[in-house]
């Protein structure tokens, strides 16, 4: 994963952080999010410094007898900016084709299952996307999930299908779907996925369980 090695090694010697944009975008576009985010708690764990979580260029793979990870390397502001970038893609994910927009906004695509655990709450204020700007504000609740979407001005031309993906606590499977209060029958349940209407500025949604 993200490795650099030497001719005579065996395996993987190191992990590189600075490359982590576009491999984690590449699964995230191939839909193997569970395969993103061991990439993205990999590099949590073993990339960055305890805390602060500060990324160097790579990082030394497997520890060494005692468990420690030998970074030699001086701070890269770069990797922690494709970090940064990377998560922001799990939330909100412009699809592109050949470096042009394809007119699909997916919102929450990428994230972990527990970040919809009940009690939970997510919050994009002011968000910028291709687009236009939107605030989405979710809540997770023991059995329903509620997402409210506003749009800081009339989506602009070009966007052609908005979807929300819910991956909900579990893996549990969408009974009924409202969209400002209305019965909504636009889903795919298997994907976890509701479409949303594109020429509303507004869009409240509540998804069973």
């Amino acid at each position: 994963m993200l490795g650099y090695g030497s001719p005579d090694a065996a395996s993987v010697e190191a992990m590189g952080q600075l490359y982590l944009e576009g491999f984690g975008l590449h699964l995230l576009e191939q839909d193997r999010i569970d395969e993103l985010l061991l990439v993205v708690y990999a590099t949590l764990a073993h990339g960055m410094t305890r805390y602060t979580q500060i990324a160097q260029e790579c990082a030394q793979l497997p520890p060494d007898h005692a468990g420690r990870v030998d970074n030699e390397l001086s701070p890269l502001a770069g990797a922690n900016s494709m970090f940064l970038h990377l998560l922001r893609k799990m939330l909100v994910l412009e699809r592109r084709e050949l470096g042009e927009k394809t007119g699909t906004l997916d919102l929450l695509w990428g994230i972990p299952r527990a970040w919809l655990r009940p009690g939970s709450e997510i919050h994009l204020p002011n968000m910028p996307t291709m687009y236009g700007r939107i605030h989405l504000e979710v809540t997770a609740a023991k059995s329903a999930i509620a997402c409210r979407l506003r749009w800081a001005g009339a989506p602009r031309d070009g966007l052609r299908q908005l979807r929300l993906r819910l991956r909900a606590r579990g893996g549990r499977a969408i009974s009924r779907v409202q969209v400002n209060g209305r019965a909504w029958g636009n889903i795919d349940r298997k994907r976890e996925v509701v479409l949303l209407p594109v020429d509303k500025r507004s869009v409240d949604v509540k998804v069973s369980y």
